[in-house]
């Protein structure tokens, strides 16, 4: 029984040291359920005949001595190396339960990522691609970029004369190296109304439910990271987009907005667009919510502020105002105004009746969209594509401020 428990065990921990542990893991389907099966009666039978070992005196040399030593210490190299496995997909802590993560990893191992969205799936952020290198538009990647030229003309100056060294091949090589790693680490991130996706260029796809992402399981570190934990948790490098994802992850894991996103409709009766509010000679910048009874204006900024009152708690993720807001359209009409009145007061927007306020009608829609209120202007370009809904809101509008139509 020992010989077979030190082969059993020896080929689980090749498993799990390995890179490929989830291929290697999926290649042997019940390695781990007969490793845990066996378990029980392997540590009985291995604390036998150590006490026999030690009541009997028996030499180092012999074969059974070796196999006891080897599969005891395999044994306890075992639980950290699951514990490390396992912390990488999901938040553990506390003593090691063996048994326990090691399902849990196994369980993580046999999961498959489908890329195609299910019946009802939602999407809701997708990056973008160039053929099979994924277009990632970080400061980084552009920084890489420059310093490699700048190492291409360094290299030209460099250029041995006359037998002497080569000072720009080692300019090359650290200037490269970095773009070697983040093309190694890059992929392709999705995010639906069910699931967020990480397919890296090398490596296995990771899919992570976002039932299963708790309060404050969502991360932005340095250099554009994403950490998200969930169940298995994932930490995306070098995503420009990491705030902005991050932003939609809170929103659409907490309520008001949890699951909301499943229907696939949002209201076209609230279009969105940037705009610049006027009064007493100053301007603030920042995004309009034109809706049937009114229209409501946020300042630029308060992106933080605006995502902790839609959400009723703080949030450290730097989120940006339109963000916020446009998610909002996810909302049930009879929910929005209401949420939307939160997020002005809060943020020190304004936001005015429909019936107190003047279009200027002089202008054509396409061109800027200027409302008044008393001295104060909100002047604004609607999207192309929001024109058609933009007539609509407006016209429930009251003509010149007076009674609706």
């Amino acid at each position: 029984m020992l010989e077979s428990a030190h082969a059993r065990t020896s080929v689980l921990e090749s498993a799990l040291r390995s890179r490929a542990w989830k291929r290697k893991l999926r290649a042997k389907p019940t390695l781990v359920e007969e490793w845990l099966e066996q378990q029980p009666r392997v540590v009985e039978a291995l604390e036998h005949a150590k006490r026999r070992a030690e009541r009997e005196a028996w030499p180092e040399s012999l074969p059974l001595m070796r196999v006891l030593r080897e599969l005891d210490a395999c044994s306890k190299r075992l639980a950290p190396l699951v514990r490390r496995r396992l912390s990488r997909h999901a938040f553990v802590s506390g003593p090691i339960a063996l048994a326990t993560e090691l399902r849990r990893l196994d369980t993580l191992a046999k999961q498959r990522v489908s890329q195609t969205l299910e019946e009802g799936e939602v999407l809701l952020f997708q990056t973008q691609r160039s053929g099979s290198v994924p277009v990632r538009q970080t400061p980084l990647r552009w920084s890489s970029l420059a310093l490699a030229l700048l190492g291409v003309s360094a290299l030209i100056y460099f250029l041995p004369v006359d037998g002497r060294p080569v000072g720009g091949w080692l300019l090359m090589a650290l200037l490269v190296v970095p773009m070697v790693m983040m093309l190694l680490r890059s992929g392709w991130l999705t995010l639906t109304s069910e699931r967020l996706m990480w397919s890296p260029v090398f490596g296995e796809a990771v899919s992570v439910p976002l039932s299963s992402i708790a309060q404050g399981g969502v991360q932005v570190s340095k250099l554009y990271s994403l950490k998200v934990d969930g169940m298995p948790g994932v930490t995306v490098p070098y995503l420009v987009e990491s705030n902005l994802v991050a932003t939609l992850l809170e929103l659409h894991t907490q309520a008001p907005l949890r699951g909301l996103a499943r229907s696939g409709v949002r209201l076209e009766n609230a279009v969105l667009y940037p705009a610049t509010l006027r009064e007493d000679g100053q301007g603030r910048s920042g995004w309009a919510v034109l809706r049937p009874g009114g229209v409501s204006f946020v300042p630029n900024g308060q992106g933080p502020q605006a995502l902790a009152t839609v959400l009723g708690r703080p949030s450290a993720i730097q989120a940006e105002v339109n963000w916020v807001l446009d998610s909002l359209r996810w909302l049930p009409d009879s929910e929005l105004d209401g949420v939307l009145a939160r997020v002005v007061e809060a943020t020190g927007g304004v936001s005015w009746s429909a019936w107190e306020t003047s279009r200027r009608g002089d202008v054509p829609l396409w061109k800027r969209l200027t409302l008044s209120h008393g001295h104060r202007v909100l002047s604004g370009q609607v999207e192309w594509s929001s024109l058609g809904a933009t007539e609509k809101v407006l016209g429930f509008w009251p003509e010149g401020g007076g009674h609706p139509k």
